[in-house]
């Protein structure tokens, strides 16, 4: 991950809020963002995750605590499986 890119990314976040929130426009249908890296869209939570804590594994997911999806907030994050997030979707009600 090169610094230019980190530098760009957090460019692009509002930090006035408890949730700092991704401001560009690039966003999927049910409210990500994404951030473009080299040609590859990556959602910006994933990105900001990445940026603060490296690389993700294999088959894990960003799940966020404050259920907002334009929040890239790291200490917002966590990660998990699928089964995870739908535990704590269900516990959230």
């Amino acid at each position: 991950m090169e610094q230019a890119d980190v530098d760009r990314f957090w460019s692009k976040i509002d930090k006035t809020g408890e949730c700092w929130l991704w401001t560009a426009k690039s966003r999927s249908w049910n409210g990500y963002g994404f951030f473009s890296v080299k040609g590859k869209n990556i959602k910006a939570h994933r990105f900001s995750w990445e940026a603060t804590n490296g690389p993700i594994p294999d088959g894990m997911k960003i799940l966020h605590k404050c259920d907002q999806p334009l929040c890239v907030r790291p200490d917002h994050l966590f990660i998990g499986t699928d089964a995870i997030n739908m535990a704590d979707r269900d516990a959230k009600g």
